[in-house]
């Protein structure tokens, strides 16, 4: 073996080359989950760049517009102007809502405020009125 050629210890070195080993993957498991998490991201897309989101937990939760996904953490610009970067793999582990506007022409419902959530008809497919 070469290793004793130089005169160290095959054993040793072996010892040294599997802690090392085992430490590095231990160090990377973060970072390869992170990036796991964001390709699941950008394949279910939950959320995308420009959308309003609600993201955590009741004790920590961010809200703001999502700037960037990478592949370790998703960029949210809150409302005060901070730039937030949350790890993906909190991204997928929390709650996170999507705040979408929802725009409804008071005209063209007939729903009434006792009425119950049975008699409330999506806009697309009610009759317009004249």
């Amino acid at each position: 073996c070469w290793l004793m050629a130089l005169g160290f210890d095959a054993t040793k070195v072996a010892a040294v080359g599997g802690v090392g080993g085992l430490a590095l993957g231990l160090a990377a498991q973060s970072v390869v989950g992170n990036g796991v998490a964001a390709l699941i991201i950008l394949a279910t897309a939950p959320c995308k760049v420009g959308d309003k989101v609600e993201v955590g937990l009741p004790e920590l939760r961010f809200q703001g517009e999502v700037k960037e996904i990478g592949w370790n953490a998703t960029a949210i610009k809150e409302p005060e102007g901070r730039l937030v970067y949350i790890p993906n793999g909190v991204m997928l582990d929390t709650p996170l809502v999507v705040m979408e506007e929802v725009k409804f022409d008071e005209e063209d419902c007939d729903a009434e405020y006792d009425d119950g959530p049975d008699c409330i008809a999506d806009n697309s497919t009610s009759e317009t009125k004249d």
